[in-house]
This record gives structure tokens, sequence and C-alpha cells, in this order.
């Protein structure tokens, strides 16, 4: 992600905590990953949690996300589970624990979504309504979306992007680490599930680059 003319200051900072408590976890990863922003105001957040029956802690789990969204002073914040976690110079693979990613972008406007699968199915040609709604301005805008693959359709919902919006660029993945449906993770600003697909869309004066890493 690079300014597209003038430098404007973009910072982005990651740790890793390990913890087999998730918000014990996610606590200790987030404010590691303050201390490197220097001071630098939080445009949006990122969180990777991995534990078994990670989705059982969600009680705890919602204080601590309330926590860091009251931190940061906005919601946009998504998040899921998965079967490994890497953030800073760690990586977590059989070990539970929590990598949170935050990056500051002067000038970015950030929205996050939380999308059911009921609602993607009423989507008028594609497209969410009301409190479902689509991303704003979402024509060409970076949307980074995070699926559980159980309970949310995201092989339809992409091909509904390239017919409605061929130039939107969707990056992202998909929430792992449990064997049945129910058990995956979500977040989306307070809000902690376990079904659907949340998202970010990022705007301003920044060019945006994706790339696939293996």
């Amino acid at each position: 992600m690079t300014p597209p003319s003038s430098p404007l200051p973009l910072h982005f900072a990651s740790a890793c905590a390990e913890s087999p408590n998730a918000a014990t976890a996610l606590r200790e990863a987030f404010t590691r990953a303050r201390e490197q922003l220097a001071g630098h105001s939080t445009s949006f957040a990122l969180v990777f949690m991995s534990a078994p029956r990670l989705f059982e802690q969600r009680t705890e789990l919602n204080a601590a996300v309330e926590w860091v969204c009251d931190e940061i002073g906005h919601e946009a914040l998504i998040g899921c589970s998965a079967s490994g976690v890497i953030g800073g110079r760690r990586e977590l693979e059989e070990t539970p624990g929590c990598t949170v990613l935050l990056g500051s972008l002067r000038g970015a406007e950030v929205e996050a979504y939380h999308w059911t699968e009921a609602a993607r199915r009423t989507w008028t040609n594609g497209w969410p309504e009301g409190e479902a709604r689509a991303p704003r301005a979402l024509r060409s805008e970076p949307l980074l979306m995070l699926a559980d693959p159980f309970t949310f359709d995201i092989v339809r919902f992409l091909r509904s992007l390239d017919s409605e919006a061929p130039a939107l660029r969707a990056i992202g993945g998909l929430a792992s680490g449990a064997p049945a449906p129910g058990l995956n993770l979500l977040i989306r600003g307070r809000l902690v599930t376990n079904h659907g697909c949340v998202a970010l869309q990022l705007r301003g004066p920044f060019l945006f680059e994706s790339v696939v890493s293996q």
C-alpha cells in the first residue's frame, strides 16, 4: 500500500502473543503492536486467533474486543480464527495465541461490515440492502474479507462482485481451525460471532497492491 504521489505517513505494526486464554492473548498482542506505532493513531486493526474450542471463550473474548475498540477509538476491526498465526517475527502453528496487525494511514476512511448468508441470499443483483448494505462507493475501493466457509457462500458472493463491480479488488481469506459449523470465530468491531463474513473497506489517497503469500 503506497501513496500515489506525495509521501503520506503509512505506519504498520504487528505482534504475536501466546496464551490458551484468547482474551489474554489479544490484549497482550494488541499492546505490543500499539507500542510499535509509537503514538500514531490506529486506522484499522486485524486480529487472527488460534486456540482449541475458541468460540467457547467468546464471552471473555467479547470483553477484550470491546476494550480494543475503546483503545483505538472506533470499530474498524475485523478478525477470525485460524489454525496458526504469524506476527512480528513469530509463528504459532500448534500453540494457542493471537496476532494483531495495526495500520495507521493518514487520510484513510475505513468501514467494517458483517454479512450473513441469509442476507446474501436476499441481495438484489449481488448487493445487500439496508442493515446488510454493500460497502460505500464500492465499485473500485479495496475490500478485505474474512469468511466462515461453513456458513457463508463466499464463491457466490465473489461471483456477484465480479458481475456487479469488476473493478473492485476483493482480497482476504477463510476462517479456519474448526472441524464443523459453529466453531470458527469472526470479529467485526465489537461483535464476536460464529457465522457469516466480515470485511473492511479502505478508501483514501493510496495505491493498493495485493500479493499472495503462501
